[in-house]
């Protein structure tokens, strides 16, 4: 990357120097996990006990048994699979970016339908949190101690996981009208902004959400008088919830009568990956049916935020 960055003398000293990352790896950490698994694992099963198998022979075995596994995990492989299950032959990407990677993938898309590399693209995304991410966001004091996601309230104690699978098909315009589809909305741009400081909390006097934003504003050529409705990420979690409220109220004032603001995470629970794209999706029904669903479970909101979450569906 630095000898790249240097021959293309561009300025990536800056802070808002523009560049972006797209970054290639059959499966970053593997290898490295492997190698702890069988360490744990030899010094469990064998340890100091007097055995006929030496290290070097275990871990043979072990990765013998180990290697088809961990390969399966790779990214690559599930979607050259959903590929070849679909016929799906044209520019295909995996993009894994933690919650936001839905709405990534929904930018990807759109890009790769502007290049002409597609006609159309599906957009999908599968969750099920399992138990060590349980015990990890457990451990870290955000997941909420009785199972219920209060979004934005005095008495919010963290997130709860949810299980789903979405799709959303995206489609140069011309080519939907073409076949007469049943069209949804229109994807008119999105912003994104990446902090780079930690991967579960915003970053301390971060503005990161406002730039994203802001972005927006700026890629789809809307004025923020036309927003309707805002739906945030909503977790229910103190740091999160403050600088995303904070974000809300620099854009559009104080306690804002518009746009509404309802959050999806207390119907679906935390969907990781998947979160944001079943929230478009439920976004996009939510548009069909000309309603506004309100945000459950949030019935004390914290005055601080100066947000007034929707309470009753509104058209």
């Amino acid at each position: 990357i630095k000898l790249a960055l240097d021959d293309s003398k561009l300025n990536y000293n800056l802070e808002d120097n523009g560049i972006g990352l797209v970054l290639a790896h059959e499966n970053i950490g593997l290898m490295q996990f492997g190698f702890k698994v069988s360490d744990l694992a030899y010094e469990t099963l064998i340890g100091k006990n007097k055995s006929d198998i030496s290290k070097r022979d275990f871990f043979d075995k072990f990765y013998k048994g180990f290697l088809k596994s961990g390969y399966d995990i790779q990214t690559f492989a599930d979607l050259f699979h959903v590929a070849k299950v679909f016929n799906v032959h044209d520019y295909s990407l995996f993009i894994n970016n933690a919650c936001a990677s839905g709405l990534y993938s929904l930018e990807a898309a759109s890009q790769i339908i502007k290049s002409k590399q597609a006609k159309a693209i599906v957009v999908a995304a599968s969750d099920c949190p399992e138990i060590y991410k349980y015990l990890w966001f457990r451990d870290l004091g955000i997941y909420s101690s009785d199972g219920v996601i209060r979004s934005f309230s005095e008495d919010s104690n963290g997130l709860v996981f949810g299980e789903g699978s979405i799709g959303i098909v995206m489609e140069d315009l011309e080519n939907a009208q073409k076949r007469n589809a049943k069209i949804y909305a229109e994807y008119l741009g999105g912003g994104f902004d990446l902090e780079g400081w930690k991967i579960t909390v915003p970053k301390i006097g971060s503005d990161s959400y406002q730039k994203a934003i802001q972005k927006a504003f700026s890629q789809s050529n809307v004025n923020k008088e036309e927003i309707d409705v805002v739906c945030p990420h909503g977790v229910g979690s103190g740091p999160t919830d403050y600088y995303e409220s904070k974000a809300i109220t620099d854009t559009f004032g104080l306690n804002p009568k518009k746009p509404l603001v309802t959050t999806f995470k207390p119907y679906f629970g935390h969907n990781l990956g998947g979160s944001a794209l079943l929230e478009a999706a439920a976004l996009l029904l939510s548009l069909e049916n000309d309603i506004v669903p309100p945000t459950l479970s949030s019935d004390n909101t914290d005055p601080k935020f100066n947000i007034s979450l929707v309470r009753e569906k509104e058209e």
